[in-house]
């Protein structure tokens, strides 16, 4: 069995593993926010931001407890729209949906999928998953990771493990689910470096809100 195999069957092991832990183990303490995520700034340096209501049947769909839905715009030029949503606790059957699997079910079609890493001033690199979606003639860039105790997962297989381990250690299975969005007008390129701009100037105040 090569190396690249044997690393394979362990992740499935890990994420059976930590599938059947969820079934059996109770939610976990339940862990607020820090502050409401309504209080996340409208006004982020040169970025200006308006509330996206979602639907009450969407919101019941991913069983939030605090979100945020936002549109930012840098004066003079587009737009990117932030998304967070939080998990007091989780369990198997009622945990974050992943934009891997929502995005298709929203008509959106992924045709360029990998990861980013991005430098942050005062933070260490993270690594966050990047997608090029498209719907009919619209094109969007995508930029998601999940949050919790202080960590940037990318990972969806990473994110259970951390998870179920968070739940064995510390009794928490809290977490969030950080998107940001921007439309491709002009080119991918511009499109990805305004998003990847927007997380660096927004990035620092998210431990402001989860907890770590």
């Amino acid at each position: 069995m090569s190396s690249n195999s044997r690393n394979y069957f362990v992740v499935i092991l890990l994420m059976l593993a930590a599938i059947l832990y969820l079934q059996t183990r109770s939610l976990g303490r339940i862990v607020p926010l820090r502050s409401p995520l309504k209080a996340f700034p409208l006004e982020i340096k040169t970025w200006r931001g308006a509330e996206v209501p979602i639907e009450d049947r969407v919101l019941n769909i991913l069983g939030v407890e605090d979100y945020l839905n936002r549109a930012y715009r840098e004066v003079d030029k587009g737009l990117v729209y932030l998304y967070i949503g939080y998990y007091q606790t989780q369990k198997q059957g009622d945990t974050i949906h992943s934009p891997k699997n929502c995005l298709p079910g929203s008509g959106w079609e992924p045709f360029d999928v990998g990861y980013e890493n991005i430098s942050l001033q005062g933070h260490p690199t993270i690594r966050v998953n990047s997608y090029l979606i498209e719907k009919g003639t619209a094109k969007q860039v995508v930029y998601y990771w999940y949050q919790s105790n202080g960590r940037v997962i990318a990972s969806e297989y990473w994110g259970k493990i951390h998870l179920v381990m968070n739940a064995m250690t510390r009794n928490r299975t809290d977490g969030a689910l950080v998107r940001v969005t921007a439309p491709i007008s002009s080119s991918t390129e511009s499109a990805k470096l305004f998003a990847l701009k927007f997380i660096q100037d927004s990035f620092p105040l998210l431990d402001q809100f989860i907890p770590k």
